[in-house]
């Protein structure tokens, strides 16, 4: 069986596609010997390298015959065969300099604009002779393109013969804390950083370095495309993101089967579809759900996503884990439980832990004592988890239905990270569309339907969530009432669903307080001339849309809300009521 990490290397493996190298000296050497070769490859004008069966002709001065020189130079062979065997189409660019610096800004662009859609950019540090920033300009300007994009998985190798790879490393997170105020984690012994959890930058060398009175293993070309790929898997090391890479490659894997479904022999049923219903732009939605639902399919139906989240990847993965420094006295295999055995056998569950925690007090010679205080002795403690009453101990409150927080809280360092994590994972149950910066520009073409939270300025409600049905959304001519439930602030033992913000901060609501019945709200509103729908980006500066609940999770809670509202109430025997069937 494979380890954990080499799980998540054959899950970046089947998910890459793309690398792009970006060298002044990129061309075809052979290195080893110290040989140029007999017809220098140089750029043709575009910044570009020349196809692999081109013959081209370069005047004589531009051959590499200084053995520094070829010290510098990017045999391109090795790296791109090295790429095709894993699969991975590697295209070159290879920039050559002008005088002109308006020149050298466009082929600065064409850097970034070649490398922007690559999951692996392979940049040397020095471009041109003289260089000392642009490699670094053209990092940071990706960073920025991804950050406008709302963000992006990627890896940025900067390969090269400069003997300084911690300097390179130090500039590079000191312009991104300048230019960009990212934050930056990593081992400098490592020559990495990954920035914003999302993108890994490595420094690789082409000739020795001393690093840490160390000496820095030279990568040569042909290990360079399995190198790189290994840094990459180190950025998706866990268990959803190996899910995340292998449902992304299977939907790509088959474009041909879902092209061959959705065929254009369709066209004409859609179009009949189109004419029989009132509102045109349902079919919209009625065909793009359709296409959701056939990718939703493979995914749910590829093995390897299956696997990277089975009983056996969760315990390779666990095993590779060092247990959180936290209040939480337990032994690995006891925690191991809580995984393998879920809810089936809680109560078992609750014992392993309680008897690890009192384990833990024994050694340490704790004093315990009761729920009343009083001291007791450790025998007494054991009966009294062995029958299971655990609340019988001052202190010994083992994870239980009643405080299912404490379920996530074992496997985090402190309660913060375990609260940031479970409010992530919630918010992503709940709800399709937000502001935040992964999913920026969603409500671009959204309307104000059933699911629709908005905050309301100035006034005491706060967050109202819309219940008007979807069918009472569209095709409005007029001023229309919407019906509105009112939210109030969520909390750790009360909230219905969480949302993001757009400053990313999280916020928990919940559809009925504390010893409060349900409120429901109306407001009007003009919808838009074109479309007949009441569009979220044209809506009055007193409201504010944040987010779009999923449809299931919206219709739970109207059907809920609305059932109970709608719930007949009379005076009855009170013997007979409490007989009756409690629905």
């Amino acid at each position: 069986m494979l380890s954990f990490k080499d799980s998540c290397f054959e899950a970046a493996k089947r998910f890459v596609q793309t690398a792009v190298v970006i060298d002044d000296e990129a061309g075809y050497f052979d290195v080893e010997t110290k040989q140029s070769p007999s017809v220098p490859v140089i750029a043709p004008p575009t910044g570009l390298t020349a196809p692999l069966d081109s013959e081209p002709i370069a005047p004589e001065e531009s051959c590499i015959t200084d053995e520094s020189e070829l010290d510098h130079a990017f045999d391109i062979n090795p790296v791109v065969n090295g790429f095709a065997a894993l699969k991975i189409t590697c295209s070159v660019q290879r920039p050559v300099f002008g005088a002109e610096q308006q020149q050298d800004e466009e082929l600065k662009e064409w850097a970034v604009n070649c490398a922007v859609h690559a999951d692996i950019t392979i940049i040397d540090w020095r471009l041109f002779k003289g260089d000392s920033h642009l490699a670094e300009d053209i990092i940071i300007d990706l960073l920025k393109k991804d950050m406008e994009a709302g963000g992006r998985v990627r890896l940025i190798c900067v390969y090269t013969a400069q003997t300084n790879p911690i300097n390179i490393l130090n500039d590079i997170k000191g312009r991104i804390s300048e230019d960009l105020d990212l934050p930056i984690s990593g081992n400098k012994k490592d020559l990495a950083c990954t920035v914003d959890d999302k993108i890994r930058i490595v420094v690789f060398n082409k000739l020795e370095a001393t690093v840490f009175n160390k000496k820095a293993k030279v990568v040569p070309f042909h290990e360079l495309p399995q190198r790189a790929l290994k840094e990459f898997s180190v950025l998706v090391e866990g268990l959803i993101p190996c899910a995340a890479l292998h449902s992304i490659a299977a939907v790509r894997e088959q474009p041909s089967c879902l092209l061959a479904l959705m065929n254009k022999s369709l066209d004409g049923a859609f179009c009949a579809h189109r004419t029989l219903i009132p509102d045109t732009d349902d079919s919209i939605d009625f065909i793009l759900n359709l296409i959701s639902q056939e990718i939703s399919t493979k995914i749910l139906g590829d093995e390897a996503a299956r696997n990277s989240l089975d009983t056996a990847a969760i315990k390779s993965w666990y095993n590779g884990q060092a247990l959180p420094e936290n209040e939480y006295a337990l032994e690995k295999e006891t925690l191991w439980k809580y995984l393998e055995n879920g809810g089936i056998d809680l109560p078992g569950v609750q014992k392993l832990w309680a008897k690890d925690w009192l384990s833990k007090k024994e050694k340490s010679k704790n004093e315990l004592k009761d729920k009343d205080g009083e001291k007791i002795s450790y025998s007494d403690a054991k009966e009294l988890i062995e029958n299971e009453r655990f609340q019988g101990i001052k202190g010994c409150a083992p994870p239980s239905e009643n405080k299912p927080d404490k379920f996530a809280d074992i496997f985090y360092q402190n309660q913060a990270k375990s609260k940031q994590a479970c409010n992530e994972l919630s918010r992503l149950t709940c709800s399709s569309k937000d502001e935040s910066d992964l999913r920026k520009n969603t409500n671009n073409g959204v309307f104000l339907t059933l699911g629709s939270v908005l905050s309301v300025r100035n006034e005491d409600t706060g967050y109202i969530l819309c219940l008007q049905p979807p069918c009472d959304s569209v095709r409005l001519e007029e001023k229309t009432v919407f019906l509105f439930l009112q939210l109030y602030k969520g909390s750790a033992e009360n909230a219905d669903f969480v949302i993001k913000l757009h400053d990313g901060t999280y916020k928990a609501l919940s559809i009925k307080a504390p010893n409060k019945k349900p409120r429901f709200k109306t407001f009007s509103f003009s919808p838009d001339r074109d479309s007949g729908r009441v569009l979220v980006n044209k809506l009055h500066k007193k409201y504010k849309w944040v987010a779009e609940l999923r449809p299931e999770k919206a219709q739970t809670i109207a059907q809920k809300v609305l059932t109970n509202a709608s719930r007949i109430g009379f005076d009855e025997f009170e013997l007979l009521r409490r007989k009756g069937s409690q629905l």
